[in-house]
């Protein structure tokens, strides 16, 4: 009796966890879908471009107590805030651009057809996800990163540039290690970079 019950269980956790991971296989196919989406086309900037004319700033659960006052397709593109803020993101990261950081989150600059667009999550009681459209002058146009770009994937010249340098830092740091104590080389590293975020 007693074994039958732990074959029970034995397979009761084996189809729960069969059930766990189909789940995540499938979210993680979706979310892979939405991110070509996205990127492969044009169609989700161009509905942003649209859709911001009349809501300029606007996050993932702004119609969430009046789904009424949004339509259907709109409110399905709303909530893929979250898969268009990742796609900036991964890009930033391999071309080492920064998001800036707000009170509860940060942002990312973005800019398309000459629109400018504050893509951001905010961090509170859950997580939000917002876009306000921004408008681009000569002074601030260097500031956004161009979606062409991002759609396109491309590793910047500037990125190369700070790969090569970083590659360099790496080498030198090899190359005094073999006669500075590696405690000496972090300390005076850390004492560098914290004198460096000071002055920004």
């Amino acid at each position: 009796m007693k074994s039958d019950f732990k074959e029970y269980q034995k397979k009761l956790e084996s189809l729960e966890k069969q059930k766990y991971w189909s789940e995540v296989t499938e979210r993680l196919a979706k979310s892979q879908k939405i991110t070509e989406e996205i990127t492969q086309t044009e169609d989700y900037i161009n509905w942003l471009e649209n859709f911001t004319i009349e809501n300029k700033s606007f996050s993932d659960d702004s119609w969430l107590y009046c789904p009424e006052n949004i339509s259907i397709d709109d409110k399905d593109k709303v909530s893929k805030l979250n898969n268009f803020y990742d796609v900036i993101q991964v890009y930033a990261n391999k071309n080492y651009i920064y998001a800036t950081p707000n009170n509860f989150g940060k942002q990312y600059y973005v800019k398309h057809n000459n629109i400018g667009y504050e893509v951001g999550i905010m961090v509170g009681q859950g997580t939000t996800f917002f876009v306000k459209r921004q408008r681009i002058t000569r002074k601030n146009s260097d500031f956004f990163i161009d979606f062409k770009l991002i759609r396109e994937n491309k590793i910047t010249a500037r990125a190369e540039m700070i790969r090569n340098k970083l590659v360099a830092l790496g080498n030198l740091i090899d190359d005094i290690s073999n006669s500075v104590p590696v405690e000496a080389i972090e300390e005076t590293t850390q004492k560098r970079l914290q004198l460096l975020k000071e002055k920004i």
